[in-house]
């Protein structure tokens, strides 16, 4: 008959069977405790590639420019506005279409050439015995307030006559439509600015009535009269004073450097110094007839109508 084993039989045999068991379980705790480390510095190797990555400098590339930074890096930078550079003033060359070749529309039209400045011919000494027609003298109003310094003369009623230049040394002469006492000047007096050779122009008003005889004589600058559009007794064509009708010369600047001096047709009454001695003019153009010209009434003081030779119309 088999009989149990005692306590002490059952120890002896778990004392026996212990070493036969630990073998197996120190094994798998080896291979798990080896694939614990291989992952830990499989780990640990990342790590350091990261960071030894993050913290190498950047370095240039052959063309010079760097490589471009990685997302986690660097942050992301809006693109800036691209610049306009203006266009530069240096104009394309443009070549001219063959006769066969119609031209190319071009984006840029041409720049128009400079328009030539008209200029006065110069009398030479070998011209001097070729009289030449008088050029058109452009006249424009100067609307200003007067000339200051002139001298005037009250009627009592509100206007007034100018009878001097005064203190007044002004080139362009320009008559006010009232006096600085408020009067309206409606007169020019009696050589009132006769002998002055400074005078280069003279505006008349629209208020002006009445000028006296060689108001303007001996004036060896004077090259133009300009007078209001609105005055109804005077005008002026091509610089020269008139009456409103043409009838009546009564100032041709002496001062003009034509050769030239031409009377219009129209012309029957000559003031007297309407020409005045200084002149420089050669020859007389009468744009009538021979008859026309010999019933003029001409004043005194105007012998260079006489002394030129005069060319009539035909």
């Amino acid at each position: 008959m088999k009989q149990d084993p005692t306590p002490a039989d059952r120890g002896d045999q778990d004392e026996l069977s212990l070493p036969l068991l630990m073998p197996a379980q120190r094994k798998h705790y080896l291979i798990a405790l080896i694939i614990v480390l291989i992952l830990c510095v499989a780990l640990l190797a990342v790590i350091l590639v990261v960071s030894t990555h993050r913290a190498a400098p950047e370095l240039p590339s052959d063309d010079g420019s760097t490589p471009d930074a990685t997302p986690d890096s660097q942050p992301t930078v809006p693109p800036s506005e691209p610049e306009i550079t203006p266009p530069t003033p240096d104009k394309p060359q443009v070549e001219a279409p063959t006769p066969d070749e119609p031209a190319k529309d071009q984006s840029t039209p041409p720049t128009p050439e400079p328009i030539p400045t008209p200029q006065t011919p110069q009398i030479t000494p070998a011209d001097k015995d070729v009289p030449t027609e008088t050029p058109p003298i452009i006249i424009e109003q100067i609307l200003l307030s007067g000339s200051a310094g002139l001298v005037y003369r009250s009627y009592g009623n509100g206007t007034c006559m100018v009878e001097g230049i005064g203190s007044c040394t002004d080139a362009c002469l320009i008559i006010p439509s009232r006096s600085p006492d408020g009067d309206t000047v409606i007169a020019i007096g009696q050589e009132a600015f006769a002998a002055c050779p400074w005078l280069q122009a003279v505006q008349i008003p629209a208020t002006i009535k009445s000028i006296g005889k060689s108001a303007f004589a001996d004036c060896s600058s004077l090259l133009l009269f300009a007078v209001d559009a609105a005055n109804s007794a005077y005008c002026a064509q091509d610089g020269v004073l008139y009456s409103k009708d043409g009838t009546a010369l009564l100032s041709y600047p002496s001062g003009r450097p034509c050769p030239v001096a031409t009377i219009p047709a129209s012309v029957t009454y000559i003031s007297a110094q309407a020409f005045g001695a200084s002149a420089t003019y050669q020859t007389i153009v009468f744009e009538g007839t021979l008859a026309a010209w010999r019933a003029i009434h001409i004043e005194d003081d105007n012998s260079i109508l006489y002394t030129l030779p005069k060319r009539f119309a035909q």
